[in-house]
C-alpha cells in the first residue's frame, strides 16, 4: 500500500482554517495578528474551493494555541 503523504500539498479545505481563524477574530486578535509570519494570503480564507498544506494548517493551530496562552495567562494574573 503506497502512502503519498506530502504536508507541502494542499489538501485540507479551508473551511476548517476559516473556522479557526474567525474564533480568533472573535476573541480580539486580528487577521494579520494570526497570519503574521505564515505565508498564507489573507484573501485565501474568502475562497471556498481553496485548499491549505498541512503545514500551514499546523502552523495556525500551534500559532492559535500560543495566543490562547498569552490570553490565560493574562486571565489569571
Amino acid at each position: 500500500m503506497k502512502h503519498d503523504f506530502d504536508p507541502n500539498k494542499p489538501v485540507i479545505p479551508i473551511a476548517y482554517p476559516r473556522l479557526l481563524l474567525d474564533m480568533m477574530v472573535e476573541r480580539g486578535f486580528t487577521r494579520q495578528q494570526i497570519l503574521h509570519g505564515s505565508q498564507i494570503d489573507e484573501a485565501i480564507f474568502d475562497k471556498p474551493e481553496q485548499r491549505l498544506t498541512p503545514a500551514q494548517f499546523l502552523f495556525l493551530i500551534l500559532i492559535n494555541l500560543y495566543y490562547i496562552k498569552i490570553l490565560l495567562l493574562f486571565f489569571f494574573i
